[in-house]
Order: C-alpha cells, then sequence, then structure tokens
C-alpha cells in the first residue's frame, strides 16, 4: 500500500478527484463561445460511444456547439455521467460513483478536450477509508490530500 500526497487547486477539483472523475487537459473555449468542428467526432467514455452533432446544436451545422450543448449530447449518450465545464475544461463524474469515469484513447474528440489519443484516462474513486488526510494548505491557495493506494 502506498501513500500519496495530491494538491489541489479548488475543493471541485478535489471532489472531482475524489468521485472518480476525471477534467481534460485543455482548455476549449471561454463561457461564451463555441467549440469548433466537432461534428461526427467522438469521445468513448465508460465504453459508450458518444458521437458529437453540429445539427443538434442551436445555431445548426458549421457553426460549433456551445458547451451546454456539448455537456447535453454527452449525458443523453450516457445518462450515469455527468459533464460539466470549469475555466473552459471539460469534467466528467459518474452521478452515483462507483468505478470512475473512464475516457477511451481511441474517440476522435480527443485531442479537442484534453484527453490522450494513446492511453486511457482513467478516474478512480477514492473511498473514505483511503483518506488519510484532507486540508486546505498553509499558504490558503489550495488544499492537500494525502491517500493510500493499493
Amino acid at each position: 500500500m502506498a501513500i500519496r500526497i495530491r494538491e489541489f487547486q479548488t475543493a471541485q477539483e478535489a471532489e472531482l478527484f475524489f468521485r472518480g472523475g476525471i477534467r481534460g487537459g485543455r482548455q476549449v473555449s471561454n463561457q461564451y463561445g463555441r467549440v469548433q468542428n466537432l461534428h461526427g467526432l467522438t469521445l468513448i467514455i465508460n465504453a459508450v460511444v458518444v458521437t458529437l452533432d453540429e445539427t443538434i446544436g442551436a445555431a445548426g451545422f458549421g457553426a460549433g456547439l456551445t458547451m451546454l450543448e456539448i455537456s447535453t449530447q454527452i449525458t443523453a449518450a450516457i445518462p450515469a455521467v455527468t459533464s460539466f465545464w470549469a475555466n473552459g475544461y471539460l469534467n466528467l463524474v459518474e452521478l452515483a460513483p462507483q468505478l470512475g469515469v473512464t475516457v477511451d484513447a481511441a474517440g476522435t474528440a480527443n485531442s479537442i478536450f484534453g484527453f490522450s489519443g494513446s492511453t486511457d484516462a482513467i478516474g478512480t474513486v477514492i473511498d473514505g477509508p483511503s483518506i488519510v488526510s484532507f486540508n486546505s494548505k498553509p499558504s490558503k491557495d489550495g488544499y492537500v490530500a494525502v491517500i493510500t493506494e493499493a
């Protein structure tokens, strides 16, 4: 059993981690913008293929999709997973955390959202007994957790 120290900038980021969620590694848009060139591209989340469709977006084909439209399409395909946006980054988490979220490397939209195209992104639910300590950092600029990993 290994002990790991994890640092988080926000409580929301810590919660996402503990609940087995994952965050894309690329800021794709500001809150008012549209993400372009998504039509027909896929995200494979928990073994379910989500094909992004610009024709469903309010502005029509070729205009891109808003963050809300992307989230709506993910939720429609995978009701057990919710998606939300923080500072332009896509976050995915199970509504009732059990195993965590996995984004398969084979998704054709991975690079747009900052997920790997060569390695699956895997979130692991961290349960209570695995959390040794969770505190705000003395510098008041985030949080630190000490966890055990098998």
